[in-house]
């Protein structure tokens, strides 16, 4: 098990940034040009220490859209919400299930369509699904999946029945139904 630092993540968001451009299909969605891959996947292991100091130190980096900050927020707090919840009773669940919608409308989807996360081997696993992502935004999504691993961490560590749990390692898996960029 190889564990990411900052530098290797972000080689992987040039490398994914790379794939589009040389393997991306030019498509058009409402009069506007892409290059796209289809079901683009990536994964990373990750310590705890290392992803609170990119946290603290990448907090800055802006999201593609406003919407996304906000998406962001409402994340963390389910994480918080759903977590308490579900590992106070079960440590082994697969129920910690989050999933957000477009804007608050609860038709659609939103980009980070479903986030699960499991507690197995002493390692906080996060699986997140994309339906949807800019290259210009995944260093912002990949910072936003760390706050999701390093809550999840955070709140099983803090419930006093499950003082056994070791969550300062993680794995994050991530599929992409589109990962696209303007043309």
């Amino acid at each position: 098990m190889r564990f990411y630092d900052k530098q290797s993540l972000l080689t992987e968001v040039i490398l994914l940034t790379r794939r589009v451009d040389l393997h991306g299909e030019k498509i058009e969605i409402a009069n506007k040009q892409f290059n796209e891959i289809i079901n683009a996947t990536y994964s990373f292991d990750i310590k705890f220490d290392v992803a609170a100091n990119i946290i603290a130190e990448d907090s800055d980096i802006p999201p593609l859209e406003d919407g996304d900050w906000i998406e962001r927020k409402q994340i963390v707090r389910a994480v918080t919400y759903n977590g308490i919840r579900l590992l106070h009773d079960d440590l082994n669940t697969r129920q910690f299930v989050i999933q957000p919608k477009y804007q608050g409308n609860d038709e659609l989807a939103a980009c980070i369509s479903l986030i699960q996360i499991m507690y197995r081997h002493n390692m906080v696993y996060v699986h997140a699904y994309y339906r949807s992502q800019h290259v210009n935004n995944l260093a912002y999504d990949i910072l936003t999946l760390l706050r999701v691993y390093a809550r999840a961490a955070d709140v099983l560590y803090t419930l006093p029945e499950q003082r056994t749990a070791d969550p300062r390692k993680g794995y994050v898996t991530v599929h992409i139904g589109s990962l696209h960029k303007d043309i």
